[in-house]
């Protein structure tokens, strides 16, 4: 069961499309998973980013090192804003579940889908 997650953000797994960012074998599962909360025009443009020529391919058979420099200053930055994300989804969400629900204030987050709702 899945709750909310920015994962669901079609923005992300655009800009992970368009600079043609991998990952390992189960978070990609999971973020396609994911997809599937999506509008479904949004998955589509997406599909076609990953189909589309590779930014990523462009830049490496160019040889510029300007180039490069800039395309690699794009994913460090992307890099960046996901860390902090999960840290902001840390810092606000996990712990603060955790700390309800060891107050039995409310229920757990794995009883709760989004918005309350089993």
């Amino acid at each position: 069961v899945n709750g909310g997650s920015g994962a669901q953000s079609p923005i992300v797994q655009c800009l992970d499309a368009a600079l043609g960012i991998t990952h390992e074998p189960e978070k990609q599962a999971f973020l396609d998973n994911m997809r599937e909360f999506m509008m479904p025009r949004h998955r589509a443009f997406i599909d076609a980013l990953r189909q589309a020529p590779s930014i990523r391919n462009y830049v490496k058979a160019r040889g510029n090192n300007e180039l490069l420099a800039a395309y690699n200053q794009c994913v460090d930055a992307f890099r960046a804003f996901r860390t902090v994300h999960i840290q902001l989804v840390a810092r606000f969400v996990v712990i603060m579940a955790d700390k309800w629900t060891k107050q039995d204030k409310h229920k757990s987050i794995s009883e709760c889908g989004t918005g309350g709702q089993s």
